[in-house]
This record gives C-alpha cells, sequence and structure tokens, in this order.
C-alpha cells in the first residue's frame, strides 16, 4: 500500500490501522499526512513492517480459533438477553434489616350504589337539540413571504442625464429592467455587467440622437414657418407701396380694400416644402421613428409608445394583423 492509497484512507481508517499493528501515533499530529508519514517511516527498506509489528497484529487482532459449534441466531439471541439480565442491579437483601411496618388503615364504609336512573323515551326530532359543538380552533395563517419588489425601470428622461459612470454604477436588476421595458434583447452569453452597461449605453445614445434629431427638426419647420410669415409681410408692403403709386383715387381705395383684406398664407405649402424626408415612420402615430420589430412576423412599424399602446389594446400586428403574444416577442431595433 504507497502514499496515493493511504491518503485516500479515511483517518479513521489510518488510526486504526497504526492501533492493529502496535504503531505510535505521532503525538502532535494535525494532518492526514502525519499519520501518512507515520506509517510509513515505520516500514523497513524492502516495503513491510518489521517482525514485532506482524507478531503483534497476530496476537491481538487476529480472532483464535475455538472447537465450539457456532451457534445459531435464536441461541445467540438467547445468550445476549441473559447477559442483558444479569447486567441489570439486583436489590442487596440484608437479613438483619427489617421494613418499617405499614400502618392500618382505616376504612371507611361505602355508601350504598345509587338507584339505577330510570329509561327515558328517546326524544322526538322536532324536540331533539344539537348539542352544542366546540368551537375548532382553526391554526394561524402562515405569515405571506415577503418577496422583493421587482426593480422598476428608470425613465428615460433620468438616464439622457446620466453619463457612462452613472449608468454602470445602476444594479443588475435595474439595467435588465431598462433593457426589458425599451424591448432590447439581452444575448444569453451575457455573463458580465459590463454587456448590461453597454447595451443601456448603446440604446440611451440613439434616444439622445433621435431627440436631437427631433429639435432639429422641430427648428427647421419653426424657421420655415417664420420665413413663410416675413415674406408675407413683405408682400403686403409691396402691394401698398404698389397701390399708394396709383393716381386714381377710387382705383387706389379699392385696391386698398383688397389689399386690407387678409391674405391667404401658404402655409401648408410652406409647411410640406420645408418639412424633412424621413423614412421608416411608425405607421400608428405618423410621428415617431418606428423602432420595435415584431418578432413573428418581422414587419419594423411601431415606436416605443405605440407598441405600449398596441399590446394595451388589440395585441396585433397594424399591418398584418398577426396575433402578438407576448411583450417579449417585440424586439427594438437601433439604426445606424
Amino acid at each position: 500500500m504507497g502514499r496515493a492509497s493511504l491518503r485516500a484512507m479515511p483517518l479513521a481508517h489510518l488510526k486504526a490501522y497504526l492501533n492493529a499493528y502496535g504503531l505510535r501515533a505521532p503525538p502532535h499530529a494535525v494532518e492526514k499526512e502525519d499519520y501518512v508519514r507515520a506509517v510509513l517511516d515505520a516500514r523497513q527498506n524492502n516495503g513491510c513492517l518489521p517482525k514485532a509489528n506482524e507478531d503483534y497484529y497476530r496476537r491481538h487482532s487476529i480472532p483464535q480459533p475455538t472447537g465450539e459449534r457456532p451457534k445459531g441466531f435464536l441461541a445467540r439471541m438467547a445468550e445476549s438477553f441473559s447477559d442483558f439480565v444479569d447486567s441489570l442491579p439486583q436489590p442487596e437483601l440484608s437479613t438483619h434489616v427489617h421494613p418499617p411496618p405499614v400502618p392500618p388503615r382505616h376504612t371507611a364504609p361505602r355508601p350504598p350504589p345509587p338507584p339505577p336512573p330510570r329509561p327515558q323515551a328517546a326524544p322526538s326530532p322536532s324536540n331533539a337539540r344539537p348539542t352544542p359543538q366546540q368551537p375548532q380552533h382553526n391554526p394561524p395563517p402562515p405569515p405571506p413571504s415577503t418577496q422583493r419588489p421587482a426593480p422598476q425601470a428608470v425613465p428615460m428622461e433620468e438616464l439622457l442625464a446620466m453619463n457612462s459612470e452613472e449608468i454602470s454604477a445602476l444594479s443588475i436588476g435595474k439595467l435588465k429592467a431598462i433593457l426589458q421595458h425599451h424591448h432590447v434583447r439581452i444575448p444569453q452569453d451575457a455573463l458580465e455587467k459590463r454587456d448590461l452597461v453597454d447595451r443601456v449605453v448603446t440604446l440611451v445614445e440613439a434616444a439622445r440622437v433621435a431627440k436631437e434629431r427631433e429639435a432639429r427638426l422641430k427648428a427647421a419647420e419653426e424657421e420655415a414657418e417664420l420665413e413663410a410669415q416675413r415674406q408675407a409681410l413683405e408682400e403686403i408692403d409691396r402691394r401698398k407701396k404698389a397701390s399708394v403709386q396709383k393716381d386714381d383715387a377710387g382705383t387706389s381705395e379699392e385696391r386698398e380694400s383688397q389689399v386690407d383684406a387678409p391674405v391667404g398664407l401658404p402655409k401648408a405649402a410652406a409647411h410640406a416644402a420645408t418639412k424633412l424626408e424621413r423614412d421608416g415612420l411608425c405607421v400608428i402615430c405618423q410621428d415617431e421613428d418606428a423602432n420595435i420589430a415584431i418578432v413573428d412576423c418581422g414587419h419594423l412599424c411601431l415606436c416605443l409608445e405605440c407598441s405600449e399602446l398596441v399590446m394595451q389594446s388589440s395585441k396585433e400586428c397594424p399591418l398584418c394583423r398577426t396575433r402578438i403574444v407576448t411583450s417579449q416577442r417585440l424586439l427594438r431595433i437601433f439604426k445606424t
């Protein structure tokens, strides 16, 4: 038996091995390696224990054969029971010690037995009173298990005001809640928090770019409206100056009345001309970019707000009427 086999043995078996061969256990043994080393040190060069230890094992550990016939199960049970009875403590009886005398008991005369009760007629069902039942005390219900509420997603307005360091300081639960709220797919191989932080940062950057683009479009529309109003005012001034230069008073008054009449501003035309071309709008509101795709049919036709309205009402694709079973079938698409 080598060192590896000795190390594989339990510590109790090692101690029994030392005791069986009469080997001295290390006095200050702390680990199993100390007992293994004690066995290996006791061996000779040929790998065997000394003859004295072998003889010690034969004298003390090998049972000596007896000429008696092996006993059966019942005989062994009877012998063990007799040994158990013999092991019980026996009371010591002394001849000169007498027990104390028992005082006589004065028995009082028993009273006569009461007369047997008269048999009563069985009560009718109408007069029978139900026996009052004792109230059953039901054990109080166990207190409800306290479950932590699911973390709420941080609003996009607050995320836009955060930098990447503040976003990375959020908990993993909040990061997952943000991605699930905005229908961003969480990859199965995302094992580190950094993967979630990168996805949230990408989402925030896309929202920031969309907000800046919307602000530029709104500013361009306002500037176009102001330019159209300025051109309309210039046209009114030009017509007034042209009417003043006319000599005919009648024609000048008629022209002034025509000039004073409200001139229809080509606001709709100016608005249509100055509106920037935007492809891929939401098919419901026709205002926001479509960034939510339906996985089952593949249509990229909703914005985030309209997708929430669809999930609260029809739960169908607005283009092909494909059933949307759950909000997990909506996927956020980032446009580059």
